[in-house]
């Protein structure tokens, strides 16, 4: 998965439903300059010179043109966390198409839930966990990256974990919304 943030995640999201089937995806777009669609070019400069202090790569796309773009557009890039932003988006274009609620068992969704670690099966929690557990990190998981033990009951509170949003990234209907 790939991200900006949150604000680019909703430019993405109006991107995708203002475009036509035929404008989205492309492998090689058609180009435009900022003026012919309402975008102005010194300020499309100022935003690439900017994300290029993070040595990234990007496309500006509007109205299925493309109007900028900078680095290696194929490198993969270890987002760590910023791709729990489109994870949370991908989620709710789920419950949006009717394809799931925050309320569903997440193991109905994800068989092997919970497991790695096999000790997590002994704790007889993860039948009880939900999408929305998983979602607001409060299915119990131990903090560490990866998919943690579970440490305490689902719902009994939140502690910051990486193990219920990964677990989240692997359900089908988040991972394959459209």
């Amino acid at each position: 998965m790939v991200t900006q943030t949150i604000s680019g995640l909703t430019l993405l999201v109006g991107v995708l439903q203002a475009s036509s089937a035929d404008d989205w995806p492309r492998l090689n777009w058609n180009a435009a300059r900022p003026a012919d669609v309402g975008m102005h070019a010194t300020q499309l400069e100022k935003a690439k010179n900017y994300a290029l202090n993070g040595s990234g790569s990007g496309y500006v796309i509007r109205h299925g043109k493309l109007v900028m773009s900078w680095g290696d557009a194929h490198r993969r890039y270890d987002l760590k966390s910023t791709t729990k932003s489109i994870g949370v988006t991908s989620l709710e274009l789920a419950i949006a198409d009717g394809k799931m609620r925050l309320a569903d068992r997440a193991i109905q969704r994800h068989s092997s839930l919970a497991v790695p670690p096999e000790a997590n099966r002994q704790a007889g929690w993860s039948e009880r966990i939900t999408i929305e557990h998983l979602a607001t990190r409060t299915a119990g998981f131990e903090k560490p990256g990866g998919y943690g033990k579970l440490t305490f009951e689902p719902g009994a509170r939140w502690a910051y974990s990486d193990a219920g949003p990964n677990w989240l990234a692997y359900t089908p209907d988040v991972t394959a919304w459209r």
